[in-house]
Order: C-alpha cells, then sequence, then structure tokens
C-alpha cells in the first residue's frame, strides 16, 4: 500500500476534484454556468466566440494558479500545525 504522498507524486490523488465529488452546490452551479455560457455563445459572432475562447483559456489558468497556490498554503499550514503541537 502506498504513503499519501507516494499516491499524490502518482496521480493517483487529486486534491482539487476530491473536495468537490458529491457535493450538490458546486455541481448545479457548474450545470447553471455551463448552461448560460452556451446560451451566451450562440448569441454571438465568430470574432466574439474567439475572444470568448480567449477569455475562457485565461480564466482556466488563473484558476489553476490559484489552486495550487491554495493546495500549497493550506500543506503549508497543515504541516505548520504539526510542528506546533510537536514542540
Amino acid at each position: 500500500m502506498m504513503s499519501p504522498l507516494e499516491e499524490l507524486w502518482y496521480g493517483n490523488l487529486s486534491p482539487q476534484e476530491q473536495f468537490l465529488e458529491g457535493n450538490k452546490e458546486y455541481i448545479k452551479l457548474l450545470k447553471a454556468m455551463g448552461d448560460k455560457r452556451d446560451s451566451l455563445e450562440k448569441q454571438l459572432t465568430s470574432g466574439q466566440k474567439q475572444a470568448l475562447a480567449e477569455y475562457d483559456d485565461t480564466t482556466a489558468d488563473l484558476m489553476t494558479l490559484s489552486e495550487a497556490e491554495a493546495f500549497r498554503y493550506g500543506f503549508t499550514l497543515g504541516t505548520l500545525i504539526m510542528i506546533d503541537i510537536l514542540k
């Protein structure tokens, strides 16, 4: 059996996805966002669709950085709490 760190290293743990599994509010909002985006896209010209796609890419990049930073901070904070407890 692998340790949690090994599971994380080998990609078997995906913290950014697992904490939302089964979260009904998240699933509802994600569906609503997708429906609204689809509705909006149907009204756009091809140039506007391209601009929206570029916006989506930029938003995804920003979210990836934000999630990675939140994970790093949470891991660091947890480690600091463990060190304090062990003192």
